[in-house]
């Protein structure tokens, strides 16, 4: 009995350290959770390009068809 009694006591204990660590972790993970993705996996890659340089391109295509259409919409 006094065992199971020193088992119990310590995790209580071990609980209550990771409770009060709890704020830390939970700050942590909100902090990881907002951030854009393309700061949380910057080496990935997908078709020999990573997020930041996707947007990139997606940026200039967006942009120099906004052009042609402002073009056409002149003519």
């Amino acid at each position: 009995m006094g065992m199971r009694t020193c088992k119990v006591r310590r995790v209580a204990e071990q609980c209550q350290r990771r409770l009060e660590h709890w704020p830390q972790l939970q700050a942590a993970v909100d902090a990881w959770w907002e951030q854009p993705g393309q700061f949380v996996l910057p080496e990935c890659r997908r078709l020999g390009l990573t997020l930041p340089q996707w947007l990139e391109r997606w940026t200039l295509a967006a942009s120099a068809l906004q052009r042609h259409h402002q073009q056409c919409a002149w003519d």
